[in-house]
């Protein structure tokens, strides 16, 4: 895990254009800048503890806490050292992505978020499908989109990531199958995933409220986007090192919101590994059977690996 330096900002002298109130804003930020550095170390050791125990019982609770609550202070500290520095946040990102298609040509396509569209979009397919979500859902994603504003368009930049899913904390995986498979054939259930505990017995990595980056465009099939087709043939547990984190809650309304959104199924052509949910030791993967008409669920061992299955990169916010 990359942990970011994070220092205060030195205030410059007074001078006749500055404020004394504004002096003493920044002198009130500046330590609870240095309150919050002290804490994100404190998360730092609690994390190393919690690996180290994780190790010793193979009991992962205790990392993901301890993730959770490293991310919270690290975003807390980077709002704040944005603050200090004078940047607003953005409730729209625009920015340019730049990759190569199969020709080898550069292309530059121009990818824009903005948070209220999508906030009001998904509230409105919750409200559909019967998801019950809090009355301060919008001002949760707010906070996490506030403090995650810089790495948000970061991974956009990078990864050319152009949809947004803002998920509730909480929710059930069988509550959330049942209603994102409503409307079409019943789920079938590979034998590894049935005998594991079905749904009722996926353990996902994470149930906080959260946003994830995805891909729309271009991205119906693992092979439609070069991004995609290269994690094809890679083992479950070489993306779960590689911290992708999509899990079979974020997939499934990822999958029904596609299908609503354009007509379309993902994934009727290839598998796709689900390393944020696991059923025993295996770890889930899913597809869409365009012959049957139905969802396929199955898991396997975290060594497991086939040229049919690959991953969604997905970036995960706290």
């Amino acid at each position: 895990m990359k942990f970011e330096a994070l220092k205060p900002k030195i205030i410059p002298e007074e001078t006749e254009s500055s404020s004394e109130t504004e002096n003493q804003e920044k002198i009130v930020l500046i330590k609870e800048l240095e309150e919050q550095i002290k804490a994100v170390e404190t998360a730092k050791e609690r994390l190393k503890d919690a690996l180290t125990e994780a190790e010793k019982s193979d009991d992962w609770t205790l990392v993901n806490e301890a993730e959770f609550l490293l991310q919270s202070a690290l975003s807390l500290a980077k709002t704040t050292q944005r603050k200090l520095e004078g940047k607003e946040t953005e409730l729209t990102i625009t920015t340019d992505y730049t990759y190569k298609n199969e020709t080898g040509k550069e292309i530059t396509e121009t990818i824009e978020l903005d948070f209220e569209q999508e906030i009001s979009s998904l509230i409105e397919f919750y409200k559909k499908h019967k998801i019950e979500v809090p009355v301060d859902f919008e001002e949760q994603m707010q906070d996490i989109w506030q403090r995650n504003s810089e790495d948000l368009r970061e991974a956009i930049e990078k990864y050319g990531f152009d949809e947004t899913l803002f998920i509730p904390g909480g929710l059930s995986v069988p509550d959330v199958h049942t209603k994102m498979s409503a409307g079409h054939n019943e789920t079938y259930q590979g034998s590894n995933f049935r005998s594991s505990g079905s749904f009722e017995g996926v353990k996902e990595k994470t149930i906080e409220p959260r946003i994830i980056l995805v891909h729309k465009n271009r991205a119906k099939n693992l092979a439609d986007r070069s991004e995609l087709k290269e994690t094809l043939g890679k083992t479950a547990e070489s993306f779960i090192k590689s911290e992708e984190t999509m899990s079979l809650t974020d997939y499934l309304i990822y999958q029904k919101k596609y299908f609503e959104e354009t007509g379309k199924h993902l994934d009727s052509d290839t598998w796709t590994w689900l390393p944020g949910s696991r059923v025993g030791a295996r770890v889930v993967c899913a597809r869409w059977s365009p012959v049957v008409g139905q969802l396929i669920v199955s898991a396997y061992a975290l060594g497991s690996s086939s040229p049919f299955i690959g991953c969604r990169p997905s970036r995960c916010f706290l």
